[in-house]
């Protein structure tokens, strides 16, 4: 009895060391470092050496967002630091709306490939020198909305390649003192100093060492006298955009500007200019030395107190050897303009901005003298009543133009653009949210020969205005009617149109698409019917739009089920990319305007790649199998958007024939789970949106992984089941190995197991869990192994007699404390056992054995195909020739790894590593192993964290170079025994 209680303790303890056996002999054992060797390194990541790296740290994920391969956001996360394990490649970092207070030279880990930063809207006061050294290729540094009061000097040491830096809205005051200027910021060209109450506009010296200085941002400060040496430091700078917007000057009493000779742009907008002194400030600007000046004095509102003065048209008199091609007037509260011409002291103006002013009328030459003008902005003068003949009369060239009109139904003068041959755009529009624009007449467009662009907004049009359009159809690329009244389109409407690309009818009153709707529009690709009552549509409403490539008919009424007749609408457009029928609001006996489709629906556009279905209600075509393939003919189609759609339930059916699909959003539904035969169906699919879904909790069962291509993922606000079953998810979600991007993981909640509640998906714990509990396990082995023991006995005894002499072995060594012992003078039959799948025997026959044993040094390997004995158990031939051997070589490929046997050999292998205390044991790997195969291989993957192995290279220097290697392993010794190891 007490031999079968000692039996049954040794298979017991054998159990035991097979399942954690390396793990004891972490402890002891030690890897001997040679010139030969180094770290393991997994095919796809980094070595061991770089372990943290080779996963995403839990402080990353849970506070920041890949946006891309490169972009990384960290924004509004309470953050005090910034987030561990940002990835190395990142070249665009946000961290705005945090809590940093100092920045040091600890600050930032080693990004050098960082080009981007904003730390915007932090707590920043103390910035100190060499804080961004391990950031040193930034491009771009934003630091607006902080604190800062005082830079030292060296605080931007190593950025030579800056090239903007935000300083706007902190506390830095005095521009006077600005060391941190140094020449180290030689690449600088854009810099910003805005709403820091800065009161003197005397600039230090320091700014002389941006020698790439080109645009100087002043604005919203309280700078309110320019003295003479404001900006003399900048005079070796190429300046050539000064914003002195929304300060406090109101005169420019001297000729601040002398230092710039590139001066291009100047923004005076938003100073309350003292009217009475304006010839001061004007004869001080007309010093500026430029070929070319864009002049703004936007939102200035100083001409509202010269209209009060006379004469009006003498206001701009003192800038009349300024070279200005642009100037911005909008906003300044000009209500009238002059016959004489208020702006005939600007010979070169090309660009003229009278937005937001109070113009009532335009007088015959209001512009005469501007015969260089090119755009023309007079939009947002909603009290502009009358645009009579003659109005524009000298502006040959001007190819723009934007007129608002007067609340009411405002009238067009027939041939009130006659004098504007080379007019190419035109924009006519009531103020917002009021129809003003409400007749044209058959003349009201005569003259436009060369009009390309007409957009029509806020009107009260009730049709399309076709006798008026009968002078421009010939060269019309783009027409719009938006925000009107225009409900019915007449057959033939748009015969002649030949040219027309872009139509536009957005917001109108639109509730049917009549036979030959568009006939004539032969070459137009972009059609917009967005926001109409739109409810039916005939079968020919689109024919002849072969050249149509978008079609926007979201937010209509359209009414579409199976069972109820709607003729194939899009059959004629065969060129068509994009389609958009989402939200379509009637209440057709559902909510939601398409529940599901009739046979044929999509019949005829192929080509198209992009579809619209958010916003309605297509549960029910999943409800029969014949309704479930609507897209079975959109072969080319690349993304799909089914959001909002009310579905209880997904299956693969719609998704069987879109190859193609790249991009699918089936987020805000409530989908329960995803089928595995989904997401086979879809094998190019790289963005895929499940967002708020809540009652999706299980994952598919294979995981996401079949999407080889998935590049983003969204599974936001779903409540997850964060038990065992989903650890896989964890693990890929942690690990660098996949290319997918996951939206904002700190949103992916649990709502099981109870402990996991309230919790994120980064807070499971597969340890806690239990996930790797196996005492269940181990105990029904043990059982089984008893009774085996009762009814095989002596047979399993003999089969098993080394397992029995190593569990042994162990228990009497811990009864005693024995040590192992080994016997250093006993000859070894061989010097090597070659472990290998039958798939590399070629290679151990050509390559292995020509090296070894018939080389110069000739060494003794014992191969299974010459050296086993014929007709004994393998077992006793594969321990026979571990322990004849003074070293055991595994051949790891993937193939090695599928093999029992194999497994077998390296079992035993460590066996006697552990029972003898020697190193005899050299992992060689033939081939690239990815990680995905070393997965649920635990004990060989411990061994190589812990010991040293070769790879066989593809080069034949390097094959040299392995065969001196592997020889100088087999020649090593064996390590002495560690003292007290059991």
């Amino acid at each position: 009895m007490a031999a079968l209680t000692l039996s049954i303790l040794c298979l017991i303890s054998v159990f035991v060391f097979t399942e954690f056996g390396e793990s004891l002999s972490v402890y002891s054992t030690t890897s001997t470092v040679t010139p030969m060797s180094k770290p393991f390194k997994h095919p796809n990541g980094p070595s061991t050496e770089e372990a943290k790296t080779a996963s995403f740290d839990l402080d990353f994920l849970r506070n920041c967002i890949r946006i891309g391969e490169t972009v990384v956001s960290c924004t509004r996360r309470h953050l005090h630091h910034v987030p561990s394990g940002i990835p190395v490649g990142t070249t665009r970092l946000n961290l705005t709306s945090n809590l940093f207070a100092v920045l040091g030279p600890k600050t930032f880990p080693r990004l050098y490939n960082l080009k981007f930063l904003d730390l915007s809207r932090n707590l920043i006061t103390v910035i100190q020198p060499g804080s961004f050294r391990n950031i040193y290729s930034l491009t771009t540094l934003y630091l607006n909305h902080n604190s800062i009061s005082a830079i030292p000097n060296g605080a931007f040491d190593g950025l030579a390649s800056l090239e903007v830096l935000g300083l706007a809205y902190t506390r830095l005051s005095n521009l006077n003192s600005v060391g941190f200027l140094t020449p180290t910021l030689k690449s600088l060209n854009f810099t910003s100093f805005a709403g820091n109450g800065v009161t003197s506009c005397k600039l230090g010296n320091e700014f002389g060492n941006l020698k790439r200085l080109t645009f100087l941002d002043l604005a919203y400060n309280d700078i309110a006298d320019l003295e003479y040496d404001c900006f003399a430091s900048l005079k070796k700078s190429p300046v050539q955009t000064l914003d002195l917007s929304f300060n406090k000057i109101k005169v420019i009493s001297q000729p601040v500007f002398w230092p710039f000779r590139n001066l291009s742009y100047l923004f005076l907008g938003g100073n309350k200019l003292d009217t009475k002194r304006l010839n001061t400030t004007f004869e001080n600007l007309n010093s500026i030395e430029t070929t070319s000046l864009r002049l703004s004095f936007y939102n200035s509102t100083f001409l509202a107190g010269v209209q009060r003065s006379t004469p009006l048209n003498s206001t701009f008199e003192r800038l009349a050897n300024l070279s200005i091609t642009h100037l911005d007037l909008s906003h300044a509260g000009l209500q009238l303009l002059p016959e004489s011409g208020l702006f005939s002291f600007f010979p070169r103006l090309e660009s003229l901005i009278l937005v937001g002013n109070n113009i009532t009328n335009l007088p015959p030459m209001a512009f005469r003298g501007l015969g260089r003008l090119k755009t023309l902005d007079m939009s947002k003068n909603d009290h502009f009543l009358n645009v009579p003949r003659g109005s524009f009369v000298s502006l040959d060239n001007l190819t723009s133009l934007s007129l608002t009109l007067a609340n009411g139904r405002s009238y067009i003068h027939g041939s009130v653009f006659f004098n504007l041959p080379r007019l190419r755009s035109l924009t006519i529009s009531g103020p917002a949210g009021a129809h003003a624009v409400g007749t044209f007449t058959k003349f009201s467009l005569r003259g436009l020969s060369r009009l390309e662009s007409l957009i029509v907004d806020w009107n009260d049009l009730p049709d399309v205005p076709s006798p008026a359009l009968t002078a421009v159809k010939a060269t019309l690329r783009k027409l719009s009617f938006l925000h009107g009244h225009i409900s019915a389109l007449k057959p033939g409407t748009f015969v002649g149109f030949d040219y027309l690309e872009s139509l536009d009818f957005f917001f109108n009153k639109l509730s049917t698409l009549p036979k030959n709707a568009f006939d004539g529009l032969v070459n137009l690709t972009y059609l917009k019917l967005s926001q109409n009552f739109i409810r039916s549509i005939h079968k020919t409403a689109f024919s002849g739009l072969f050249k149509l490539k978008e079609l926007y008919l979201e937010n209509n009424n359209l009414c579409v089920k199976a069972d109820i007749p709607f003729p194939p609408p899009f059959t004629a457009l065969s060129s068509l990319i994009s389609l958009h029928l989402d939200e379509q609001t009637l209440d057709c006996y559902a909510p939601g305007g398409i529940r599901s489709f009739p046979p044929d629906f999509f019949a005829g556009i192929a080509s198209l790649k992009k579809l619209l279905l958010s916003g309605n209600d297509l549960r029910t075509m999943l409800y029969q199998e014949e309704t479930s393939r609507p897209f079975a003919n959109l072969t080319s189609l690349e993304v799909l958007y089914l959001s909002h759609n009310n579905f209880d339930a997904m299956t693969p059916l719609p998704f069987e024939n879109l190859q193609n699909l790249t991009s699918l959003d089936l987020s805000f539904n409530k989908i329960p789970s995803i089928p595995t035969r989904l997401l086979e169906s879809l094998p190019n699919l790289r963005k895929l949106e499940l967002n708020s879904n809540r009652p999706l909790g299980k994952l598919p069962k294979d995981g996401f992984g079949i999407l080889q291509n998935l590049e983003k993922l969204n599974l936001e606000d779903n409540p997850l089941q964060c038990t065992c079953e989903e650890e896989w998810f964890y693990d890929w979600v942690v690990s660098n190995k996949t290319k997918t991007l996951f939206n904002n993981l700190s949103n992916y909640g649990c709502v099981s197991p109870e402990s996991l509640l309230h919790k994120t998906i980064l807070d499971f714990d597969a340890e806690a869990q239990g996930c790797h509990d196996k005492t269940g396990i181990h105990l029904a082995i043990s059982g089984a192994l008893i009774l085996a023991i009762f009814f095989v006995g002596a047979g399993i005894g003999y089969r098993n007699r080394w397992y029995i002499k190593y569990g042994c072995f162990v228990i009497k060594a811990r009864f005693h404390g024995y040590q192992a012992l080994r016997d250093e003078n006993v000859q070894k039959k061989f010097d090597a056992f070659v472990s290998y799948n039958h798939h590399d025997r070629a290679w151990v026959m050509n390559e292995l054995v020509p090296h070894l044993e018939e080389g110069g040094e000739e060494f003794r390997l014992c191969l299974d195909y010459r050296d086993f004995v014929p007709g004994a158990p393998i077992t006793d031939n594969i321990v026979n020739a571990i322990y004849d051997s003074r070293k055991t070589v595994c051949l790891v490929t993937e193939e090695f790894l599928k093999s029992e046997w194999c497994e077998m050999e390296v079992q035993m292998a460590t066996y006697r590593l552990f029972d003898e205390q020697v190193d005899v044991l050299i992992l060689v790997f033939l081939e690239d192993i990815p990680d995905r195969a070393l997965h649920r291989y635990h004990r060989l993957r411990r061994l190589m964290c812990k010991r040293t192995y070769l790879e066989w290279p593809k080069d034949p220097q390097g094959k040299a170079l392995f065969w001196e290697r592997l020889k100088d392993a087999l020649k090593t010794g064996d390590r002495p025994p560690i003292e007290n190891i059991i």
